[in-house]
């Protein structure tokens, strides 16, 4: 009799001590779960920004000119009488900085980024300590890489025309038990030139399409994107 009460009092310590470790597994999760989800989300931020601006920096020219990318026609006075993009730089640039984003996207699939779960914890103790958490980035759909422009007021009577790349690319972010896609864009200057004077009355957008007076709200030359592929 005293046996079966002592057996009984062991299963139910047993069985005790088992819920309580699995309630606190469980509150540890529900108060990890999102610090590890947020970690992770920024530092595949961040990688896939680095290798856009990587590859811009590697596939724009350093010393690429306002002159190459836009074709400025001036009449006898010197005053600029038409502005149209040159469409064979602009995709060479485009097709090559998509190439070099999608080849490094690869490579990036093939590595793991780790983080410590003291780190993800924010603890400036044991912020190296703890299991390392990894973290992989796939891509995922396409990658687009989009040339666009924009007219800037310099100062009286002057306009900054500064020309820009951006690139989107979709990815997957995974974790062990989670995995989120998200979307990433970064991009960078790739030349500009300051107007002088009376600006043009006549450009041309990326579809060849005659425009009206760059005055006008000063809105851009360059419109859709150049260049996407999966």
């Amino acid at each position: 009799m005293y046996r079966s009460r002592g057996a009984h009092s062991v299963v139910w310590f047993f069985l005790l001590l088992m819920l309580i470790i699995g309630g606190g597994l469980f509150w540890l999760e529900m108060k990890i779960s999102p610090l590890v989800e947020a970690v992770a989300k920024e530092k595949a931020q961040t990688a896939v920004i680095k290798i856009i601006q990587e590859s811009i920096a590697r596939q724009v020219a350093s010393d690429l000119h306002y002159e190459d990318v836009m074709e400025v026609y001036r009449d006898d006075n010197g005053k600029i009488v038409l502005m149209a993009p040159n469409y064979g730089t602009i995709n060479t640039i485009s097709s090559n900085v998509f190439l070099d984003v999608e080849n490094s996207m690869r490579h990036m699939a093939t590595e793991e980024i780790s983080v410590p779960l003291g780190t993800i914890l924010g603890s400036r103790l044991f912020a190296a300590a703890g299991p390392d958490i990894p973290i992989k980035v796939f891509p995922i759909g396409k990658i687009d890489v989009n040339l666009s422009d924009e007219f800037i007021q310099a100062g009286i009577n002057q306009i900054k025309h500064r020309v820009s790349v951006e690139v989107t690319v979709e990815v997957k972010v995974l974790i062990p038990f989670y995995g989120e896609e998200m979307t990433v864009s970064s991009g960078a200057p790739v030349c500009e030139s300051i107007i002088i004077g009376d600006i043009p009355n006549t450009y041309f957008n990326m579809s060849g399409n005659q425009m009206g007076d760059v005055g006008t709200g000063l809105s851009g030359l360059l419109s859709g994107g150049v260049f996407s592929g999966k």
